[in-house]
């Protein structure tokens, strides 16, 4: 499930990324897990929206390959995400 608040951006290499983007105040990100389903909406809805509320801007992209962001061709190692 992907929250219809979301935002894109397209990185140097074409990659089009989804994130949330909520709130003011200092940043937390969040990183989602992997496996079937993971994004940073479904493995994240309960917490990013209080810590929102609390004061904080919270930022939480759906990794490459997973929710509504790109799923490109390749192996999906960790040099790949990082």
């Amino acid at each position: 499930m992907v929250a219809s608040n979301g935002q894109y951006i397209t990185l140097q290499d074409g990659l089009r990324l989804h994130y949330l983007d909520q709130g003011a105040g200092q940043p937390v990100v969040f990183i989602h897990g992997s496996g079937p389903g993971a994004s940073g909406h479904s493995n994240i809805k309960q917490n990013y929206p209080q810590l929102a509320a609390a004061g904080h801007r919270v930022i939480v992209p759906d990794l490459p390959g997973y929710g509504a962001s790109d799923k490109p061709e390749t192996q999906y190692t960790l040099d790949f995400f990082v």
